[in-house]
Order: structure tokens, then sequence, then C-alpha cells
């Protein structure tokens, strides 16, 4: 039900460069022979979110689009990597129920079944879930920090910064208790109990919700909760996931759902998708196999 589109490599900085999340110092930049600046695409949802508020614009919601392209990003943090590499993803658009977040989820999982990927997890969190945690105790400055740590997954970090906080024990609690948010359906409730504001509170729902929606799809053995995890990408606004091969250091997958990005294009809407990084699934179909345990 999803159909395949192709966006240009190249794009405008001040439409699609702008709005990608991608850091600054990570976009290749070029200018045309009118002197505007241009970029190599930093990834394939905002370019998509561009196509659905202008070419698209009298197409009506839901709209499912599948794409198969190469996106460039200077790699920092992960040396030897190529900066161009190929991503294969589906955007769902205009819808915003657990039933499809739950789709995309289950069609990440059967993705990655047929690329022959048999040993995986997607692990799954909800970005409100933590930006509510952290207003409802902190300042603006001390969570910028603290979703770093966690952005970073560099937990050490944010435990060590948590016990310098000068907070209630309760509030210093809380914080450290989202350090073991991730396991199955039992960190539902675990999340409830420190959900305090209304905010927080939705978030631990929509997640309920979601679960209960995957369970019926049957995927659940492919999916554990992670409420530690951070986007990597500004424009997430709720669930979001990541999905681990076993013996590989790196997301094989990644997506979410991204709410706001389309109405900086002129055409509110919300949206989710994900999209699979090739490279890492063939360095992953490469490894040979584990050997078998001896009785």
């Amino acid at each position: 039900g999803y159909q395949f589109i192709e966006t240009p490599t190249l794009e405008y900085y001040d439409t699609v460069g702008g709005v990608s999340s991608t850091l600054e110092q990570r976009l290749f930049k070029l200018l045309d022979r009118d002197g505007r600046s241009l970029v190599l695409r930093p990834d394939m949802t905002a370019p998509i979110a561009r196509v659905v508020a202008s070419l698209l614009k009298d197409v009506p919601f839901p709209i499912r689009l599948a794409y198969q392209g190469n996106v460039y990003r200077a790699q920092e943090d992960e040396a030897g990597r190529n900066a161009e590499f190929m991503e294969v993803g589906i955007e769902l658009v205009g819808e915003e129920t657990p039933d499809a977040d739950a789709e995309v989820i289950t069609l990440a999982c059967l993705s990655l079944q047929a690329a022959g990927v048999s040993q995986f997890k997607l692990a799954v969190g909800h970005i409100g879930f933590i930006h509510a945690l952290l207003a409802e105790r902190l300042a603006e400055e001390e969570a910028t920090s603290l979703r770093q740590f966690l952005q970073n997954k560099n937990y050490v970090g944010y435990r060590y910064f948590v016990d310098q906080l000068a907070l209630a024990a309760e509030d210093k609690q809380a914080l450290l208790a989202l350090l073991d948010l991730s396991g199955g359906k039992e960190q539902i409730e675990r999340a409830r109990k420190w959900a305090i504001g209304e905010k927080a509170k939705q978030a631990v729902a929509e997640l309920e919700e979601l679960w209960e929606v995957l369970e019926l799809h049957g995927v659940t053995e492919q999916v554990m909760l992670d409420l530690r995890l951070m986007a990597q990408r500004d424009y997430y606004t709720g669930v979001l996931f990541e999905g681990y091969a076993d013996r590989l250091g790196f997301p094989i997958c990644s997506g979410g759902r991204y709410d706001h990005l389309l109405g900086q294009f002129g055409r509110p809407a919300p949206a989710t998708g994900f999209a699979l990084k090739i490279d890492r699934i063939l360095e992953i179909s490469q490894l040979p196999a584990r050997p078998k345990r001896r009785k």
C-alpha cells in the first residue's frame, strides 16, 4: 500500500537543509549559479515532507510513501564510515493513531526479517515522556544537558550529573529511575509511577495503546520498551524506535513520529516513518554465523 517516490539529490538549504535537524557541520553545502545555497540531502524525511506539502498538496490523507535513495552526512563519531550511504524506508502521513505507529513498527520488523536479519530487537521509546519527566523537575538548561547524555547513551555521565543537582530526593529518584525503564510490557506500569504531569501520563498511555496493537500484529517478540531512548533528530515528537542486530553496535534502522515537520512546509499533518540503514544490514549479512553451543 506504499507508493514509491524519488526526490532530488540536491535540495535548497532554505527549505530542506534548515529543517532536517542534521547538524550544520554534517551538511554538504554548495552554491548554484545564482548564488543560492544548496545541500546534498542529509535525510529522506524532510524532502518527502516538502513534496507532500507541494506536489501532493491535493492528495487526501493518509498518504503512504516508500523510498530508496542515497543520503549524505559527514560522519563524526563513527570513524571509517562512508559519508554517502543508502536508506530504504517509508513515511505514513496524516495518521496520528497508535495503529499508525504500530503499522510502521510492524513493517520495520517484517522488512528486517525479509532482509535476512535473523536476530534483532526494536527498542521503542517516547520522546514526550523524557521531555515531560525532565521539564517537571528541572530548569531548561539542566534538562538540555541530561537529554544530551541520553542522546549519546552516556548513562554514567547522566547519573553523575543528576547526583550533583540540588533537588529533592524524590525528584532525583525519578530522574535516575529513567535509566532502568528498559524491558518488556511491565515498563509501562513502572513509567506510570513517575509520570506526575498530564504530558507524561499521556505519553505512557500512548505507549500502552501501542503495545496492545503490536500484540495484535504479533511482533512483540522483536520489540522492547526503552524509555531512555532519545531522538537523534529534533523533529521527533512522540513514539520513536531504533533497531539493533546481534553483534553490531550501531542501529540498523530508526524511525518515529514527527507531527510538526509538515507544518514547516505549510501543510500541517501528523506523520511517522522509518529508515533502514542498508550498509549496516549488509555488514550484518556478511558476519559469520555464531557457532552453536554444545549441550
